[in-house]
């Protein structure tokens, strides 16, 4: 395992990031070009999930120069969008000049419903065997997204269907959900600056008394060191984030499967401990004197031990 297939360990982390931008796009295109309002709208929420996610994805951020650069760069479009999309749905509405969006528009948002849920399945399963906290909070988020498709969905139909039937009230539907969504987008993006300003203010716990959490980590078999460990208090309970090294001979997924078991040991042993981020590194006791790594098989801890 080398240092760049490290910097690239977490592969849920990165699927979430490609599958809302790649969800952002396609909804994003379709909408402009058959002029649905709605559609748009919910593409700007998919690039806010996206943006939530950038932080745990360290391959994406570190080509972009940062990950808070990234997240940043990337809400600012978001807000900047979603206040672009506020003044033309409140134009359409004001001038009573709505258009209905094509059919193809009702297609791709019913496409996305699909591929939501299915991917939700798939990350809620794998949340679900590292915490339950996790789990919790991906069912919350998925929930706000469902409904910002949904919303769409209705506003999308509804147009269609006072296009067809000649209803000209059902034509402001469109422009109407995408009024709803913004307000959608706004509430996200405001959880996601409080998230990120509280565990600023949280204060980090002395060494001394995170002690405790780093001896219980060095009792993981696969872990050679605990580079770094930071315990910040919240309230009653602590969140820990923590950097380990593995033998470099292993593979990925191994050590995946190491952090994952040293997380599950941290959350079962203290009760009061919420959350948990565990990233890894290939242990190099020589960098950076030395350029490869050397020695035999036997003076580094492996998972057949």
């Amino acid at each position: 395992m080398s240092r760049n297939q490290a910097a690239a360990a977490n592969p849920t982390a990165t699927w979430a990031v490609l599958h809302h931008i790649s969800m952002s796009l396609l909804k994003g295109i379709i909408g402009l070009l058959f002029d649905s309002r709605a559609l748009v709208a919910d593409a700007l929420y998919s690039a806010s999930e996206a943006a939530e996610a950038i932080p745990e994805d360290r391959r994406l951020f570190r080509l972009a120069g940062g990950r808070m650069a990234v997240r940043i760069g990337l809400i600012t479009m978001v807000m900047l969008g979603s206040l672009l999309m506020v003044i033309t749905s409140a134009i359409d509405i004001s001038d009573g000049e709505t258009e209905a969006p094509a059919y193809w528009a009702g297609a791709v948002i019913l496409f996305a419903l699909i591929a939501k849920e299915v991917y939700f399945r798939y990350r809620y399963q794998e949340a679900a065997k590292k915490s339950r906290e996790e789990a919790l909070l991906l069912i919350d988020n998925h929930r706000l997204s469902l409904w910002s498709s949904v919303i769409s969905l209705i506003g999308i139909i509804g147009a269609v269907t006072g296009y067809v039937f000649s209803i000209p009230v059902l034509l402001y539907l469109d422009p109407a959900a995408a009024f709803i969504i913004t307000g959608l987008i706004g509430w996200k993006i405001w959880t996601l600056f409080n998230r990120s300003v509280g565990r600023l203010s949280f204060p980090l716990l002395q060494e001394e008394d995170a002690q405790p959490f780093v001896e219980t980590i060095q009792r993981v078999q696969g872990i050679i060191t605990v580079d770094q460990l930071q315990a910040r208090e919240q309230g009653h309970y602590i969140s820990i984030s923590a950097i380990i090294t593995v033998n470099p001979r292993i593979t990925v997924m191994e050590a995946n499967d190491i952090a994952v078991r040293a997380k599950a040991l941290l959350m079962s042993r203290f009760t009061h401990i919420s959350e948990v981020s565990i990233q890894f590194m290939p242990y190099d006791p020589g960098y950076p004197y030395k350029s490869n790594y050397e020695g035999s098989g036997d003076d580094l801890p492996n998972l057949l031990q």
